[in-house]
């Protein structure tokens, strides 16, 4: 019997403002017109981090989080997951959720 186990805890997420930072400036990244991806690989990391950021001028809480659960859970089900990548999704103001559904392909790691 085969138990899959589709977590999204604490050490799946990235977290402390020097995780964010070591994306932003050393990172390859991929721009659409609703969001920016920054992506970088670590040999030494046994799973991938997921960071995502929503301003808060794309609306209100409720909207935001609807667009982060959204993001973890493709994450969640996503084969990337399971490789050495750091991910930050940072979001436009102008994002909607229909569009964050068009963007994300999956196609770009």
């Amino acid at each position: 019997k085969i138990i899959l186990v589709l977590d999204y805890s604490k050490a799946r997420r990235l977290r402390s403002k020097t995780e964010f930072a070591l994306l932003r400036s050393g990172s390859s990244s991929y721009k659409s017109r609703h969001m920016m991806l920054y992506f970088k690989s670590f040999a030494d990391l046994p799973m991938s981090k997921l960071g995502i950021s929503v301003t808060t001028k794309s609306g209100n809480a409720v909207y935001r989080n609807k667009i982060k659960r959204y993001l973890r859970e493709l994450f969640r089900q996503n084969d990337i997951r399971h490789k050495n990548y750091y991910l930050l999704f940072v979001f436009n103001p102008t994002v909607k959720i229909a569009k964050v559904k068009e963007s994300y392909t999956g196609r770009y790691l």
